[in-house]
């Protein structure tokens, strides 16, 4: 049950309201995948954070591929074709 995982507490005025556990940021809005991820980054070590920023920065600058063309890029894996030299390729393009 939802509530059993969150403590019972009061606010200024009286009001009672459902707080995450101690120690658990909770953000409603965003999704909980993006909340299980910032609790990750809070729970680092220090000397951990740089090498969180390369990883993610690396990730960020990758190129997604939708569903389209990863069936075009499995169809085109299958398929015989020609073998190609990179010199060829070059050489073809007129590079």
């Amino acid at each position: 049950m939802l509530t059993s995982r969150f403590r019972r507490g009061g606010s200024a005025i009286g009001c009672r309201r459902l707080q995450p556990p101690l120690g658990v940021a909770l953000s409603l809005g965003m999704s909980p995948d993006r909340n299980r991820l910032q609790a990750l980054v809070d729970a680092l070590p220090d000397n951990e954070v740089p090498v969180a920023i390369s990883f993610l920065a690396e990730l960020a600058d990758e190129e997604i591929v939708d569903p389209d063309t990863a069936a075009a890029l499995d169809r085109a894996r299958v398929e015989p074709g020609e073998d190609l030299s990179l010199e060829e390729v070059r050489h073809r393009l007129g590079l």
